[in-house]
């Protein structure tokens, strides 16, 4: 599969959570272009109708078992495990299982450790701290993220952070060498 930062659809996912108690806060930033055209953020904090499991799979097209973009995570195999344990199936109308399947991914943690060997550490605030400008990242957070959720390790502010780290590279490199199954 050959994709473009500039000609393909990315959708930046971070999930903080974990298998025994579900997804406690989800971020989805839609990338087309290379530009970021909407930011979703998904949390059990606001006392949601439905589940953070159902807001996020009605995100996407009901119509097809295949996720219509590129996924982007940051340490994707944590991200991947989260949404294909908690989130296998869509929900059918006619009584037919759709299995989803999430992928192809994109992993910025496997893209800086093969562009940077040498680098001491891959947590994805070492990486923001090392590449990217904070006026970056402080200028997508104040439009995207609340005002108490613009530091690591919530969901909106570390999709933010993976989405400069790979925008900073992708048009010096071809992205579709880091393209993985599976989530792995």
């Amino acid at each position: 599969m050959k994709v473009s930062w500039e000609k393909s659809n990315f959708l930046v996912i971070d999930v903080e959570g974990n298998l025994n108690n579900g997804i406690r806060e989800a971020a989805l930033i839609l990338v087309n272009e290379g530009k970021v055209i909407c930011g979703t953020e998904f949390s059990k904090e606001f006392g949601a109708k439905e589940s953070i499991d159902s807001q996020i799979i009605g995100y996407f097209s009901k119509d097809e078992n295949q996720i219509p973009c590129v996924l982007v995570s940051h340490n994707c195999s944590i991200e991947h495990n989260m949404l294909s344990q908690l989130m296998p199936y869509r929900p059918s109308t006619n009584n037919k299982v759709e299995e989803i399947l999430w992928e192809p991914w994109i992993d910025s943690m496997i893209v800086y450790k093969k562009l940077y060997p040498d680098e001491q550490n891959y947590n994805l605030k070492s990486l923001v701290d090392r590449f990217i400008n904070p006026n970056e990242i402080e200028k997508l957070a104040k439009e995207y993220c609340q005002i108490n959720k613009k530091k690591y390790h919530h969901a909106m502010y570390d999709a933010i952070a993976c989405y400069l780290l790979i925008k900073r590279i992708a048009d010096r490199i071809d992205i579709s060498k880091f393209l993985l199954r599976s989530g792995r």
